[in-house]
This record gives structure tokens, C-alpha cells and sequence, in this order.
């Protein structure tokens, strides 16, 4: 069960450099403000791919670093 003071937690940059441009740009398109919406949609867009790229690279450092202790599994 969730209680009614569960929050998400989304990071700070995530949310106003990818969240805020893509909510943004799909308001502005439902308004058919389209010049207004598509650099938005694009900044948003942008932001994810190189957010991902960042973290895809850290995550594959971090793996290359990981050392198993064998000592703990005394046999």
C-alpha cells in the first residue's frame, strides 16, 4: 500500500531540464502553438539523450571498478 505522503522522487536536473521542456512543448501543442511547442520538444529531447548518454557512461566506469573480495567466501 502507498500512503498519501509518498512522494516521487525525481533529481532536480532531471525535472527542469528534460520534464519541464517536454511538458512544456505538449501544452504548447495542444494549443496549436507549434513554433513554440518543436524547440521545446527539441530541448527537452536533447537534454534526455545526453542525461542518458552521462549516466550510461558512469554506470560502465563504475562496473569496470567493482573488486570481488574472495576472501569472504572462505570454502
Amino acid at each position: 500500500m502507498v500512503d498519501g505522503v509518498d512522494e516521487a522522487s525525481i533529481p532536480d536536473d532531471f525535472a527542469l531540464k528534460v520534464v519541464a521542456p517536454l511538458v512544456a512543448g505538449e501544452l504548447l501543442w495542444d494549443t496549436e502553438e507549434i513554433d513554440d511547442a518543436i524547440p521545446k520538444l527539441n530541448r527537452g529531447c536533447t537534454n534526455l539523450q545526453t542525461m542518458y548518454d552521462y549516466y550510461s557512461k558512469m554506470i560502465k566506469r563504475n562496473r569496470e571498478r567493482i573488486v570481488v573480495n574472495n576472501n569472504d567466501f572462505n570454502l
